[in-house]
């Protein structure tokens, strides 16, 4: 069960200071659109199922404090863990935005978590990107500019989100594993800028991201270790000869 606190009265440094919807925002600038966007606070302890595969997805999340586990269960029953979820991610944005369906994973409180719900709709049955009357607040309540870069942050995670997709992709049509892997490699590079990066998703999870057998993939990688070619210590990597990854993947 959870408990739901409507008027919103929460630690808002949580959010602010690590949510990039809130970047540029003060706190009680936050708690402002926060407020005018319905959102709804949720406490669940841990273990809690939160939202279930299939459901209708009724709003978009943002973890207050917390983790959460993202699952997907297939046509066998069988559910497989997709990642997780911290304090200051924000969840089920593209989808929502994309008219409301159903919720596209199962969403599991890993530990006792605090999540604010954003309702897809408003009372009037309009896409809830301005506030519950679909208008844009211009009250001294909350501010024009504070709604300006709260769109402005959500229209650059949304388009973070679509290239990632778009890169996933890219991934997927690739053959073979060394070419996979190099590709994959190579993005990291440059979305950082920099040949050392750590990834946030485990062996298991990275498996799963690039649609490949976890045991073939550490293979893999034990023989580019072999080679040269990188050195990695569980999810953090430092690639040595980008150049050479280029042509696997050419």
């Amino acid at each position: 069960m959870y408990t739901a606190n409507q008027s919103l009265r929460i630690e808002t440094e949580d959010i602010v200071t690590d949510c990039p919807l809130f970047k540029g925002l003060r706190a009680d600038q936050a708690v402002k659109v926060l407020n005018e966007l319905g959102c709804k606070r949720e406490v669940w302890p841990q273990g809690s199922i939160i939202r279930i595969q299939g459901t209708v997805q009724e709003a978009w999340g943002i973890v207050v404090q917390g983790d959460l586990e993202l699952s997907v269960k297939d046509d066998n029953g069988i559910c497989q863990t997709m990642g997780g979820l911290s304090r200051g991610d924000i969840f089920g944005v593209l989808t929502a935005l994309g008219g409301g369906q159903d919720w596209p994973q199962q969403i599991e409180a890993a530990s006792d978590c605090t999540v604010l719900f954003v309702p897809v709709y408003t009372g009037n049955g309009r896409l809830n990107i301005s506030g519950n009357q679909g208008e844009l607040c211009l009250d001294r309540d909350c501010p024009k500019e504070a709604w300006n870069r709260m769109i402005e942050n959500l229209l650059r995670y949304v388009a973070a989100e679509a290239l990632q997709l778009q890169q996933r992709l890219d991934l997927l049509t690739v053959n073979g594993m060394r070419a996979r892997l190099s590709r994959f490699f190579l993005q990291q590079i440059e979305l950082g800028g920099r040949h050392t990066f750590t990834l946030d998703m485990n062996r298991e999870g990275m498996a799963r991201y690039l649609n490949v057998s976890r045991p073939s993939m550490s293979r893999e990688l034990s023989r580019m270790k072999e080679e040269g070619l990188l050195d990695y210590y569980r999810n953090s990597f430092t690639i040595y000869k980008a150049e050479d990854l280029k042509k696997y993947c050419a």
